[in-house]
């Protein structure tokens, strides 16, 4: 009976589950934004990637898109170009995660495409809503 125990204690730690559960945390949740992030430029999925934005990074990327274009054009749009092209092309290396209460930073290694030289990065993050959102890509 206790070899039985003992075997149903030691597969609920290996399967994560009942009191051995390793729920994500914070830190787990912020990288995910941002791979997500990443991942959805690659699928070209550009609606997703900008609904991994915070509302004011959005507006932004949107503001300095209107201004070179002349006229206002949605997050979609503007990622929706040869910006997207290059976003989609760019591997990312998460280095590093750090939170502190409803803000994270990530540190990251980039590789664009036809760029010889990794470039790092710090990406600034905010949850909102239980949701982790980039607050600052600056694309």
């Amino acid at each position: 009976m206790l070899l039985v125990l003992g075997a149903l204690v030691v597969a609920a730690a290996i399967a994560n589950v009942g009191p051995f559960s390793n729920p994500p945390t914070e830190a787990d949740r912020a990288q995910a934004a941002l791979e997500n992030f990443f991942a959805a430029a690659r699928a070209k999925d550009f609606a997703t990637a900008c609904g991994l934005l915070t509302s004011s990074e959005r507006s932004q990327l949107e503001n300095r898109a209107a201004e070179l274009a002349a006229k206002h054009i949605g997050c979609t749009k503007v990622l929706d170009s040869p910006l997207g092209e290059v976003l989609a092309r760019t591997k990312v290396e998460i280095q590093d995660v750090r939170v502190s209460g409803n803000l994270a930073a990530i540190d990251t290694k980039l590789r664009a495409p036809g760029v010889a030289r990794a470039h790092f990065r710090t990406y600034k993050l905010e949850e909102t809503g239980d949701v982790w959102r980039i607050s600052d890509v600056s694309l």
